[in-house]
Order: structure tokens, then C-alpha cells, then sequence
């Protein structure tokens, strides 16, 4: 849900005014002002029909409003009972009703509060013993780091991941 969430605001900050621009981020790329009349409130209740329902089946399921498609119009819902995220164009969308606590709770999984077992395989063969523990010592040499990162995000835009 939290890539959902993230991707969602991504989408939402990329349609609102910049201040380094007298533009929106989305008007720079395009060229064309956004249509902000799609929006909807992230975690919304929202009923979609369903496409082919039984004769006694409800004609419309009740699911939550979670993104935006990039490449087609419609929107992300997430059906709790399915436990399944899906696109669909048309939904009627309450934006003042949201994920109750009690629904929330039973969407993410609690970590327990026991000790877990060291992993000795893990910890010792990583083979990049020169790695910093800590803030202090990777500064002293921030210029590698900020090169490797450099390399990392080329390498990423390279293979376009995330787009």
C-alpha cells in the first residue's frame, strides 16, 4: 500500500506550482496546464461495479481508493476482501469516508516484539568489510559515496526503473 501511497503523492506533486517555476512540474514536461478535476482523496471509499455479477450478487463491490494508472485513464482501488489492488476507469468515489483503524490493523502485518535469531551467514560473508557503520565515518569520505550513488541513479535511469 505504501508504493501506492508514494507513487500517488509523486503524481500529485508533479501537478501542483513549483517554486523555482512559474510552472507545474507536469505544464514543464507536457507543455499543457494539468486537468486537476480527476484528483481524489488518497484512502477514500469508492463503490466500482462489478463487471458480470451474478443474479443475486451485489451489482458493485466496495473498495478503496489507493493511485493513478500511468499510462491509462482510471484509477488503482484496493478491494480488502480480495486483498487485491486493480484499475478501473468509472467508480463513484465518497472522499469523506476512509480506511476505518480497525481495517487498517488487519491490512498490514505487526512485527512481533521477540528478539530474532542472529543470521551468521549473513552477517559475515557480505564481502564489503570497508563499509561505515556509522554518520562520522562515512562523511570522511562523502565524495566516494556521492559517486557510487552518482553511478547507482545512472545505472537505474540506464535500465529506466520506476518509470
Amino acid at each position: 500500500m505504501w508504493g501506492y501511497a508514494y507513487l500517488t503523492a509523486a503524481h500529485i506533486l508533479n501537478k501542483t506550482p513549483s517554486k523555482a517555476f512559474d510552472k507545474t512540474p507536469y505544464e514543464i514536461w507536457v507543455g499543457r496546464v494539468p486537468k486537476l478535476s480527476f484528483l481524489r482523496v488518497w484512502g477514500c471509499q469508492a463503490y466500482v461495479k462489478r463487471l458480470q455479477p451474478e443474479k443475486l450478487e451485489p451489482r458493485s463491490d466496495k473498495v478503496f481508493f489507493v493511485g493513478y494508472p500511468k499510462e491509462t485513464k482510471g484509477y488503482y482501488f484496493y478491494n480488502q476482501s480480495e486483498n487485491k489492488v486493480f484499475m478501473a476507469r468509472n467508480g463513484v468515489v465518497l472522499e469523506s469516508q476512509y480506511f476505518l483503524k480497525s481495517q487498517v490493523g488487519e491490512m498490514f502485518i505487526l512485527r512481533s516484539s521477540r528478539r530474532s535469531a542472529t543470521n551468521y551467514f549473513s552477517s559475515g560473508s557480505s564481502g564489503d568489510m570497508d563499509e561505515p557503520t556509522t554518520y562520522k565515518a562515512a562523511m570522511a569520505y562523502s565524495e566516494k559515496w556521492f559517486i557510487a550513488m552518482k553511478s547507482e541513479m545512472e545505472s537505474m535511469y540506464d535500465k529506466k526503473f520506476g518509470t
